[in-house]
Parts: C-alpha cells; structure tokens; sequence
C-alpha cells in the first residue's frame, strides 16, 4: 500500500470505530507493519532506500499523523538518553538497517530527521501547509537536534555556509579567496545565536489563532467566499487574520497575506487577479480562528488574471 492508501485505511477506522472524539482528538500513529529488506546493490540513494521498504509512511493531516518504524531503532528509550542519541555519531549499515537521515548517515542524524517529520506532519494535522523556506514546515526539519542539544551537538553540516570565489583575479588568481567575509561572520554569529528551528511567520500566526490552542473561543461564526468578486466575508464579529493560496497538490504556499493584530483588520478579503488561480487552494483563518479551504478552480473565467 503507498503512503496515502495507508493514512487513508487507518483514517477511516479511527472514524468509524468511534473509540475517539476525533473533533477533539489528533491522533500521531506508527505503523509496526513497516520493513526494510536491506541494500545489496550498493544504491544507497534515498530513493533506492524507499523502494526497498514497505509498510512506511510519513503523512498528516486532519486528524492522524501517520508514520513508519523503520528507524526507531536509532531513537533512546528514555528522556535521560536524548541528547546522546541525538550525537551519537555511530554508522548506519545501510545495507542492513533503514537510513532516513538526510544522508549524514548516523544514528543521531537519524533520530534527528525522523523526529523533525513528526513535527512536521503533526503540523499538518493543524492545517499547516508547506513553505518554501527551511522551517520546520519547509525542509529544516532535519535540523531539530539543534533545539535540543545546541552548540554542542552541531555538526558543520549545520553551520553557515562559506561563499567561496574559485576564480579570483589578480594576484591572488592561484588562491582561494572567501567572498563577502563579512557576511560569513554574520552568518557564523547567527549559528550561535538561534538553534536555526523555526516556523514561518505564517504558520505561527496560524497556529496561535487556532482553536486547538485557544480552547476559550466561541464557536459561532463562519467564513464565505463568493467565487465571482473572489471575496471572502466572515461574519459574527471576527475579522481576517491571514490569507493563503498553496498548492492543491502538496500543500505548498504560494503567496500570503498576514493582518496582525493592532494594524488594519477587516471582517472581508477581496483575492487580488493574479495567474493561474483556478489551480490554486486559497486558505483563510479569522480571530475566532474559523478556517476556510476554497478550492478556486471553480472561480469564474473572467476573474482570472489576464
């Protein structure tokens, strides 16, 4: 079964067995049915890795973050033991155990990603769509042992990349020069001064307008959208905190519009003419964190962008 047939099988069950409230419920699953039969082909590609293993998963959304086992052979049995698995510097056998550790190969680079993509599909499961940045909804989620263990547990994998100019003129022609060094600098105090894990400002703004989160909120109100004016009107008082069009087909965000509080808040949204919108997902959050997901192909011919 792939990724999506099996979120779709446990999804279903956990709805119809009726053993949750899953309005109130988010559920992170793993699957003990995944397996690896080993590399012998010396292909030890993420790619490669993925045909050889079945039984895995790593999706979220609604209200399950599903996820496979193949790895948690790399993850402590306790709390005390985190930030030794998180270092550990021991080899992966690739050929006879699953690597999912963004190629660093190591038992704490394992335990690393595998933990930031629960984060991140977790993030889904609150609406979270993806960023094209290196958040933890972009693609820092690798990067989570940062959170946890700091300077100490770095490796220059993580640190600020050097600009380096292999052709400099002049005298200098036959060496290797650093360019912008005072930007290396900043880069480097940076690395010092943030752990580098972080949600983009539009899925922190989502998740602390959320209901999950600010459980005193009322219920009432709702959110329209009036695909002819391409406007979006909520009613009971509440106002538009942000607006997003992602992708339909991975969730990634396109272009945003944030309206915080303390600055212009309206209780209407008109979608400015832009291309290719009838392909796009629009997703909007009010103050009563009411949430509305429009698919636009259905807007009409003569709104789109000409």
């Amino acid at each position: 079964m792939t990724e999506g047939e099996l979120w779709d099988q446990f999804a279903t069950e956990l709805v119809q067995t009726k053993c949750y409230d899953m309005q109130r419920v988010k559920v992170v699953g793993f699957l003990s049915s995944t397996h690896f039969e080993g590399i012998s082909d010396g292909d030890y590609s993420y790619e490669n890795i993925r045909t050889k293993t079945t039984g895995h998963a790593a999706l979220g959304g609604g209200g399950l973050a599903l996820f496979g086992t193949g790895c948690l052979y790399t993850w402590p049995s306790s709390l005390e033991a985190v930030c030794a698995a998180f270092t550990s510097q021991q080899p992966v056998d690739c050929g006879k155990l699953l690597d999912d550790s963004n190629y660093r190969r190591t038992y704490g680079g394992c335990f690393a990603t595998t933990l930031g993509s629960v984060c991140h599909e977790m993030g889904h499961t609150f609406d979270l769509g993806h960023t094209p940045d290196s958040s933890i909804m972009g693609d820092g989620f690798d990067a989570i042992d940062n959170v946890f263990v700091g300077l100490y547990g770095r490796h220059s994998a993580n640190g600020p990349k050097r600009i380096i100019d292999t052709k400099p003129h002049g005298l200098a022609g036959r060496l290797t020069q650093l360019k912008r060094p005072g930007d290396v600098l900043r880069q480097r105090l940076d690395a010092k001064q943030n752990d580098s894990v972080f949600f983009a400002p539009i899925s922190a703004m989502t998740l602390s307008y959320h209901r999950w989160f600010n459980r005193a909120k009322s219920l009432s109100g709702m959110l329209h959208f009036d695909n002819i004016t391409r406007t979006v009107t909520c009613n009971g008082g509440s106002k538009i905190v942000l607006a997003e069009l992602r992708s339909p087909e991975n969730g990634m965000m396109h272009k945003c519009w944030t309206f915080p509080e303390g600055q212009s808040q309206a209780s209407t949204f008109t979608l400015p003419k832009l291309p290719n919108l009838q392909h796009l997902m629009l997703f909007v959050m009010d103050t009563d964190g009411n949430i509305l997901k429009e698919n636009l192909s259905s807007i009409s011919s003569g709104q789109k962008c000409d």
